[in-house]
């Protein structure tokens, strides 16, 4: 990567270009180890890539990958009896590995979302079919997973969320994109509980089951600006119960 400065004057002796070693075939995963390393390199990039933001305050993409064992462990629940011996259910690329859709099937029951609600009917006989439920769901619902007597809700909604400056005595105020995993006890088909409503700034992208995990993707943006860092933390209610670690490409 070569980057070059020039100005428009005969006398002026031009200097050397200003090189930048990059190794392309790089592909090794690194971590941060401080919350200022984070800053340092932010600031580096905006120093060299002509295709950087950071130093006006602007943002960034990258992506954040979580597994949320907590989630998961609560979906696991005793079985369902009294259902169809053949059912369609959601095509999968991986054998073992689910994938969520925006309605599911166990043979006896069809979840699904429509519009804002978590909607559950009784398919199985089919001459008896009917609704049993409609759940109001808040924000905007994109996929579900289903075990047993558990199901997750993903959804997306817009907020604001205080952050901090180093040297601020009092938050600052931005929006930022959210998306929640909402695990439901629906033991009682007609009236569905929730269990637990977990967070985290970013885009929904894509999720997978394995057993009774649920692994989640987002995706959010940096937020930099006046050394002030938003850092990515997964939330229930107020309360952060997680401040994964963070890791990079070191390469473009």
């Amino acid at each position: 990567l070569t980057v070059l400065f020039a100005i428009g004057s005969c006398t002026y002796k031009l200097k050397e270009p200003t090189k930048i070693k990059v190794d392309y075939t790089s592909q090794d995963l690194k971590k941060f180890d401080s919350r200022q390393e984070i800053i340092d390199y932010l600031e580096n990039a905006a120093k060299y890539s002509p295709y950087s933001t950071f130093g006006r305050g602007e943002k960034m993409m990258f992506k954040e990958a979580m597994a949320a064992s907590d989630m998961a462990g609560s979906l696991e629940s005793p079985s369902l009896g009294g259902a169809a011996s053949e059912y369609s259910t959601t095509n999968i690329q991986v054998q073992g590995v689910d994938e969520a859709d925006f309605i599911k099937n166990d043979g006896k029951y069809i979840y699904m979302i429509v519009q804002n609600k978590l909607v559950i009917l009784n398919a199985y006989p089919a001459d008896n079919a009917k609704i049993i439920s409609e759940t109001k769901i808040e924000g905007t619902p994109r996929d579900l997973f289903l075990n047993k007597d558990r199901l997750a809700v993903f959804t997306e909604d817009d907020s604001q969320v205080p952050i901090f400056g180093e040297y601020d005595y009092m938050p600052r105020p931005i929006y930022k994109q959210k998306t929640h995993a909402i695990v439901y006890d629906i033991s009682d088909k007609e009236s569905p509980k929730i269990l637990n409503d977990y967070e985290i700034t970013g885009n929904y992208i894509a999720s997978r089951m394995i057993d009774n995990h649920v692994y989640l993707v987002v995706q959010d943006n940096v937020y930099y600006y006046n050394r002030i860092l938003e850092l990515p933390a997964i939330r229930e209610s107020s309360k952060v119960l997680v401040r994964p670690d963070i890791y990079y490409f070191d390469n473009p």
